[in-house]
């Protein structure tokens, strides 16, 4: 006869869930206390402590940074150069000028265009020049770039027409005429204008091209600067009339004029 187990006042382990039934047999299964249940809810990760370097080697750290990152190269520069210029003749010339100047006054400060300066051996302008507009028209012209002005100022010299009066004396008037007006003709064929003469004091009118006139006026003034002068002293007690003057002045090329007892000969 089996033993009766009293389970009004003791209970058994499998009413309190305390037996797990399996293949081999019954088992104890493990119960969790509410005590330790709560201890882990509570138990939490420790935080990493972070080991911070010395401040003097974070500062050395972010100049190296900082300093890589403002170092400018002929390289970097010569990426914002165009690989070709328009004619200046051309009307795509004054839009890519602008272009390429704008570029350059948004992407460098002023410090940089002076140091683009010396990576190009460019002599540096003067501390008074505070705006970027004479460093990116030096550095365009530079990689080839005709400035802007100089372009209009040579289409207004093959295209406007002009017309000046250059003061001279007797002798540089006598002298740029040449033998019968040779030489004032084939000044006037060289030059492509017209050239003549108006009356006292005499100066030369000259009409053309305004390239064409400013040519001339740069050869006037070379011409001036090579004539000789020489006084002589006449071994003669009686003056000598001033159409014989014309006559040598004529025959030799050079321009005599008297003047009290002495000659003035221009060559």
């Amino acid at each position: 006869m089996s033993k009766k187990l009293d389970s009004a006042n003791d209970g058994s382990a499998e009413d309190f869930g305390l037996l797990t039934q399996t293949a081999e047999g019954t088992r104890p299964s493990k119960a969790v206390g509410s005590k330790e249940k709560s201890l882990k809810e509570k138990k939490t990760k420790r935080p990493r402590k972070i080991i911070e370097p010395p401040p003097k080697k974070i500062e050395a750290f972010l100049s190296q940074i900082e300093s890589e990152k403002d170092t400018l190269t002929l390289e970097d520069v010569e990426r914002y150069k165009p690989p070709k210029i328009p004619h200046t003749r051309s009307q795509e010339y004054e839009k890519e000028y602008n272009d390429v100047f704008g570029t350059l006054t948004r992407s460098f400060s002023m410090p940089k265009l002076r140091e683009i300066f010396n990576l190009y051996n460019m002599p540096q302008l003067p501390t008074s020049h505070q705006k970027k507009i004479p460093y990116a028209e030096q550095i365009l012209e530079k990689w080839g770039w005709t400035p802007l002005a100089v372009v209009q100022r040579n289409i207004l010299d093959q295209t406007k027409v002009s017309e000046c009066q250059f003061p001279l004396g007797p002798g540089e008037a006598f002298l740029l005429m040449g033998k019968d007006g040779a030489e004032l003709l084939n000044l006037a064929k060289r030059y492509d204008v017209h050239l003549s003469f108006t009356g006292y004091p005499i100066s030369l009118r000259v009409k053309g091209l305004q390239g064409s006139v400013k040519r001339l006026e740069g050869y006037l003034k070379s011409f001036k600067k090579d004539i000789e002068v020489e006084t002589i002293s006449l071994p003669l007690q009686q003056s000598i009339p001033s159409e014989t003057f014309k006559s040598i002045s004529r025959l030799s090329g050079a321009y005599l004029a008297p003047e009290d007892d002495k000659v003035f000969r221009s060559f």
